[in-house]
């Protein structure tokens, strides 16, 4: 790889080159120097010495010794192999939530508690953890780390322990730093059942694999990016700024073309205002000496003010009129009713008469009604009624009569002389308007007849036009005021600050440009870098694909890296097809043998590079997978034979099924088997 100051000044050259303004270039070189560096790892080597399991998924206790550097856990299903390959994970990681590979239901059924306990060596050296797991409301998580232990029992009893104490303890954390997740970036160093390819799916590999391989300019472009969506976010005035400020100059541009139009119309406006001024006062010098038509005028105004008052004094008589008209009706009708009075009060006498008599209930005939009414016999006992009652009451009533008709009469009378005198007063008002009026029409025609007639009339028609005309000039003259205070605010205020905003996004935006610019460069570089190893990744897998004589590799002779610049790749297969390390197969024996291959070949060059991991560690589970795969048993077999020579700095912990796909005795050269 280059060093580091010199892939800085290619950069920073190339970043020039691109046409990056210097000011900018600063701040690209400022990113550069600030993220770009080599990983530092603390300790060379780690690897696993010995591991106490209890209560961990199917096993209730368990001790296996690691000190070999290639062991094969070797049994019947079920009977602990995986849950003790999950429990090495466990103690070094601890149990890891909201992430894309997660522990999930690892105490035994029927307990509450679970440990392990784990002897790592770290550079040569003891380094004891015991980590515990306890289900109760909720999973609670105790580590307790000794760095110097002098027995495997010596953990103490301090305070406990955090995963960040752990990880630099072993080496892990310039990796764990990275907050790539534990189990994510563990996944290169562990091959499970159920998903093979787990790590060639893992978005972040390119990443993670740099890192690894001391291509550590990942972390350039993050910081670039976070700088570019943080630093410089648009705000909302911002993201509209230049929509805004087109608005406003074209609200000011459409303003001043209006002002503009104004200014013409209000000088021609003007220019006939004069026009028709001069001519006014030219009529009026002629018009000066004419008394003749002035004194018609004068008596034609007053005849017709003398006509407005005699109609206003009609109009009031008229109203008293109808008010007397209206009492002499009522006078009139009182009369007629009184006439038709006295027969109603007769029937009604004779109807008054009861139906039955009162004392003998027997019926009064008519004959009995009329004796009442004529003769004056009570209908009842037949008797005379006494004539002074009768009498009496006749005179009395006659008199009062006499005397409300009476009182009608001369009222009538009155009302009757009033409308007469009324209605002459009325006659005599229409009389004197007629006159007036005549006079009116001969006052006019007089007029009409003056010579100075159409002088009179031209200058009352100048009269009005002037007025016209002021007033058009005053309101143009408002309107034009306010558009040029519209202006002028928008000049003072709105468009200043504007274009303030404006020029800040345009600032914002050419900066964002030069860092997406920067960041493509700086991804060329990584590419560049990139390749060697892709390189040295493709010529190892197809020195692998050598051992691969039987099955679905058998074809293969090649492997080519995507164009993309990541490690993605392609299997090439003679007479078959190809295969894609992206394609969905993660649980068939392709998917399995395809990560297989991949994840030997990464490990193969790490330990040809300097300062990386130290991680020492290979889990394979399950390599012949459960379901029957006899093409490919013996090539699996043959590999796994194989992979102490390509991997001779790794410690393998391999976990084998017990069925006829297996044969222990194949590996008791290279391996330790531990039964189960």
């Amino acid at each position: 790889m280059p060093e580091r100051d010199e892939v800085i000044d290619e950069i920073l050259e190339r970043v020039s080159e691109e046409g990056v303004p210097e000011e900018h270039t600063d701040l690209c070189e400022s990113l550069l120097v600030d993220n770009y560096g080599s990983l530092e790892y603390s300790v060379d080597e780690l690897k696993l010495r010995h591991l106490d399991i209890e209560n961990f998924r199917v096993i209730k206790e368990n001790s296996i010794d690691f000190g070999n550097e290639r062991t094969i856990l070797f049994g019947e299903n079920e009977e602990g192999k995986t849950s003790s390959l999950e429990a090495v994970r466990f103690n070094l990681l601890g149990r890891q939530e909201d992430q894309r590979i997660k522990l999930t239901g690892p105490i035994r059924d029927g307990k509450s508690t679970l440990v392990t306990t784990g002897n790592w060596s770290v550079d040569g050296s003891d380094h004891l953890i015991r980590r515990t797991l306890t289900n109760g409301s909720g999973y609670s998580e105790t580590i307790r780390l000794n760095t110097d232990p002098q027995d495997l029992d010596d953990l103490g009893w301090g305070s406990p322990n955090t995963q960040e104490e752990v990880s630099r303890a072993v080496g892990l954390w310039p990796i764990e730093s990275k907050q790539l997740g534990r189990y994510n970036t563990f996944s290169l160093f562990c091959l499970m059942p159920g998903n093979f390819k787990i790590f060639l799916k893992w978005q972040k590999k390119s990443k993670y694999l740099d890192m690894l391989f001391g291509i550590n300019l990942a972390s350039v472009i993050t910081e670039s990016s976070r700088y570019r969506n943080n630093e410089l976010e648009l705000s909302e005035d911002e993201k509209t700024a230049a929509e805004d400020l087109a608005d406003v100059e074209s609200r000011v541009s459409k303003l001043q073309d209006d002002i503009e139009s104004l200014q013409g119309e209000q000088e021609q406006v003007e220019a006939k205002l004069n026009d028709r001024k001069s001519e006014l006062r030219r009529t009026q010098d002629l018009l000066g000496h004419k008394d003749e038509l002035e004194d018609l005028e004068a008596q034609e105004t007053e005849i017709k003010r003398q006509i407005n008052k005699l109609q206003d004094e009609r109009q009031e008589y008229l109203s008293q009129l109808r008010t007397v008209e209206q009492k002499i009706n009522r006078y009139q009708e009182m009369d007629m009713g009184e006439h038709l009075h006295e027969p109603s009060q007769e029937l009604q006498k004779y109807m008054s008469v009861p139906d039955r008599c009162p004392i003998c209930t027997n019926e009064v005939d008519d004959d009995q009604r009329r004796r009442l009414l004529n003769d004056g016999d009570c209908p009842l006992c037949r008797k005379s009624v006494p004539s002074e009652r009768i009498e009496v009451g006749t005179e009395r009533d006659v008199e009062e009569k006499i005397v409300e008709r009476e009182q009608r009469e001369e009222a009538l009378e009155e009302a009757q002389e009033q409308r007469q005198r009324i209605q002459g007063e009325i006659e005599l008002l229409e009389s004197r308007i007629d006159d007036y009026e005549t006079e009116l029409e001969n006052v006019r025609a007089q007029i009409q007849q003056s010579d100075e007639k159409e002088l009179l009339d031209r200058k009352n028609e100048l009269q009005s036009t002037v007025e016209e005309l002021n007033e058009k000039a005053t309101n143009l003259q408002i309107e034009l005021n306010a558009k040029r205070e519209t202006i002028e605010d928008m000049q003072e205020d709105r468009l200043p600050e504007l274009e303030e905003v404006y020029e800040s996004r345009k600032k914002k935006v050419e900066k964002k440009d030069s860092l997406k610019t920067f960041e493509r460069v700086v991804q060329n570089q990584i590419n560049r870098e990139r390749e060697e190893i892709r390189t040295n990744l493709a010529t190892t897998m197809e020195n692998l694909l050598d051992i691969f004589e039987e099955g679905t590799l058998s074809d293969a002779f090649t492997v080519d890296f995507d164009s993309d610049g990541g490690y993605d790749f392609t299997i090439r297969v003679r007479d078959g097809d190809d295969i894609p390390s992206d394609r969905p197969n993660e649980n068939s024996n392709e998917g399995k043998l395809t990560a297989l291959l991949f994840h030997t070949a990464v490990l193969n060059q790490l330990t040809k590079h300097g300062d990386t991991l130290p991680l020492r560690l290979f889990i394979i589970d399950s390599p012949y997978s459960e379901s029957p795969d006899t093409r490919n048993t013996p090539d699996i077999t043959n590999f796994l034979q194989q992979l102490p020579d390509f991997l001779p700095e790794f410690q393998l912990i391999l976990g084998i099924a017990d069925t006829n796909m297996a044969d222990k005795d194949a590996f008791s050269d290279q391996y330790n088997i531990v039964n189960f």
